[in-house]
């Protein structure tokens, strides 16, 4: 029997539609087994003696101040959990991502094994995903190409591994870019195709012998606060590329190239994204009373511990949601039950130190910041339109653009998804319209939208709760304004919206476990129908795990998806894209996050009523720079988007 309480707002009694999230799940969030993290209904567990003391030792002392100090650094950011049923049948394994690198501090995959043996939770340590059994090319004695094609550095370009492992990383210093046909400088028109020569060089200023960098390039225009991406980077395989782009507005334009990732480094950062998937850190909190203990987590129970790693013996509580196939896993605490989890958190300290180990032996000059490629020659072209007309834009297409309706295909991969024009959003894939306060208002009257995500997707329920006007308001609950559930509603023209964070794996402060719910369990609580919106995004959180994880991440949701339009064909159902951000640890890369964008669209194509919204472009081409957590001047664009799916037609 499912156990129902509710958060104790009248918002939930008022509105059916919001029912289920208003629940508050008697068990540990996100896994169908018991309280106490075990699938044996109910195994014995190690309870406090009555009356017991404790003893502080010298030990003790340090330990304390050991752990205030290091939670005291700690920056964190997001989970989740799911509503459980005890007992429920075992629907799917549970994917063990095995790690491949490993520190002086792990254990083998074999001793680990043998030391969880009692632990009767996990039938993950059987399981192996087929990605994770091949052997490293970075730690084989002679990788060959085909080893290395899971890295996808390249884009077009195939070469040897060999000698990009023992060649030297791009030097933005020495790189450059030049405006092909310079000549024509000032001869260019509406529509026409601009190209540029980008050249990779090494420290000692040699031509690079293979393609793999990764490169932002992009188009402006201050004084009209024009911008757009380059259509095209073509990857010539011998350290030269050519960026390629329609020019769709009038005027002087500049244009800009920025080294994010050299060819190696993101050789080195799909190798480690493979060889060791648990490389951000996560604690969870086991709570009775005034006994507490903090506990590492992650996606398999061959996480990092660090100075814990003696206690790994002690065998893992296995939270991990069974009819999703989705792993969680915590070390057992000292003296409380597995049940007794009740707060989670991410570790930036152990974070850093397991990553510190991982970069150990590899080239420390792999590794930077962006850089931006100097340009040689002219720097500006002049674009015209022809015989003098009057428009300053074009979208440059030989027929109108389809209305932005559900299944509308997102951008090719020849092609942005839209430019910047006098601040506004041109959107190259539908007709996108602009939408003031009251239309966005009658847009949204009488439906409810729901937000499953990280933080970028929050942005978007914050917005339309400051923006839609004084009916809107965000009913305030004891829920963290992080993760969620958060809650607002306009009674005037009858519109709901809720925001909830996806799941596992968060990085936030500490959060209450029953606050979090996967994604795939909501959606699967949804009744539905033509007044509903599901919008999604889920990709911050998951730059330092697999390609896989991801990739199983977002068959669940699809699942859950196909059954929603089986029952509720009229669902309306978007993806925001992934964005880009500023440069930060290597766990949160951009090239990760192009990486997971890229499976992302692989994973829906051609899912029947599933519509992307393309923001990478959107925040990759902007004058504000690139954060994580783009600017309101942005997100008014992206919301823009969004109304025009939900209402295309004015």
């Amino acid at each position: 029997m499912r156990v129902r309480t509710t958060y104790g707002i009248n918002a939930c009694k008022n509105d059916m539609a919001f029912e289920h999230t208003c629940r508050e799940a008697a068990s540990s969030p996100g896994h169908y087994g018991d309280r106490t993290g075990n699938q044996n209904g109910g195994a014995n567990l190690r309870k406090l003696p009555p009356g017991a003391t404790f003893k502080v030792t010298k030990s003790m002392w340090y330990f304390a101040v050991f752990f205030m100090v290091a939670v005291g650094v700690d920056v964190v950011y997001y989970w989740q959990g799911s509503d459980v049923e005890p007992n429920q049948p075992q629907h799917r394994p549970v994917p063990g991502y095995q790690i491949r690198q490993r520190t002086s501090s792990h254990q083998s995959t074999e001793s680990a094994s043998r030391l969880d043996s009692d632990d009767q939770s996990s039938p993950a340590t059987e399981w192996s995903t087929k990605q994770n059994a091949a052997t490293s090319s970075f730690l084989m004695a002679n990788p060959t190409p085909a080893d290395f094609s899971t890295t996808r550095v390249a884009t077009n370009a195939v070469f040897d591994a060999k000698a990009l492992l023992r060649s030297y990383p791009t030097d933005a210093l020495n790189s450059f870019f030049t405006i092909k046909n310079a000549a024509r400088s000032s001869h260019y028109m509406l529509c026409d195709t601009l190209e540029l020569h980008i050249e990779a060089r090494d420290q000692h200023n040699h031509v690079k012998q293979h393609g793999g960098d990764y490169f932002w390039v992009k188009i402006f225009n201050l004084a009209s606060h024009s911008s757009q991406p380059a259509d095209e980077i073509i990857d010539h395989g011998n350290g030269t590329y050519t960026a390629r782009f329609l020019l769709h507005w009038t005027g002087v334009v500049s244009m800009k190239v920025l080294l994010v990732a050299s060819s190696e480094y993101a050789a080195l950062l799909g190798e480690l994204r493979e060889a060791a998937p648990a490389r951000f850190a996560y604690n969870g909190k086991f709570k009775i009373g005034n006994w507490t203990e903090i506990m590492p987590c992650h996606i398999t129970k061959e996480m990092y511990l660090g100075f814990l790693e003696p206690e790994r013996s002690r065998g893992f509580c296995d939270f991990s949601d069974r009819r999703l196939g989705y792993p969680w896993f915590c070390l057992k605490p000292r003296n409380l039950p597995c049940s007794s989890f009740v707060e989670h958190m991410g570790s930036l300290t152990r974070s850093r130190e397991y990553n510190t180990l991982l970069f150990q032996g590899k080239q420390e000059s792999l590794s930077h910041r962006f850089a931006n490629i100097k340009q040689i020659g002219t720097t500006t072209i002049e674009v015209k339109n022809l015989g003098n007309r009057k428009e300053m834009t074009s979208l440059c297409i030989d027929k109108p653009l389809p209305v932005c309706v559900p299944g509308v295909p997102p951008r090719p991969p020849k092609s942005v998804a839209g430019f910047y024009h006098q601040t506004s959003w041109h959107s190259l894939v539908c007709s996108a319209r602009d939408f003031k306060s009251k239309e966005a208002l009658r847009c949204l009257q009488g439906r409810s939208l729901f937000f499953y995500g990280d933080s970028t997707l929050r942005q978007w329920f914050e917005y339309l709760t400051r923006r839609l006007g004084r009916t809107m308001r965000e009913k305030r609950l004891t829920t963290s304004p992080i993760v969620g559930p958060r809650y607002a509603y306009d009674k005037a023209h009858n519109i709901s919206m809720l925001f909830r964070i996806h799941g596992f794996p968060i990085r936030n402060r500490w959060l209450k476990v029953k606050d979090v719910a996967y994604a795939a369990n909501e959606i699967d609580n949804l009744p539905g129908g033509p007044n509903t919106v599901i919008v999604m995004s889920l990709w911050a959180h998951f730059t330092p795990t697999t390609l896989q994880f991801y990739r199983d991440r977002w068959r669940a949701i699809k699942g859950a998806l196909q059954r929603l339009r089986a029952r509720a064909p009229g669902t309306l159902v978007l993806i925001k894209s992934a964005n880009t951000r500023e440069p930060r640890s290597p766990d949160m890369s951009n090239w990760y996050g192009m990486e997971l964008d890229k499976v992302m669209r692989e994973e829906l194509s051609g899912e029947p009523g599933v519509t992307i919204i393309d923001v990478w472009d959107m925040t990759l081409s902007h004058s504000t720079g690139y954060r994580a957590h783009p600017l309101e001047v942005i997100i008014s664009q992206e919301i823009k988007m969004l109304l025009s799916f939900v209402c295309p037609v004015p």
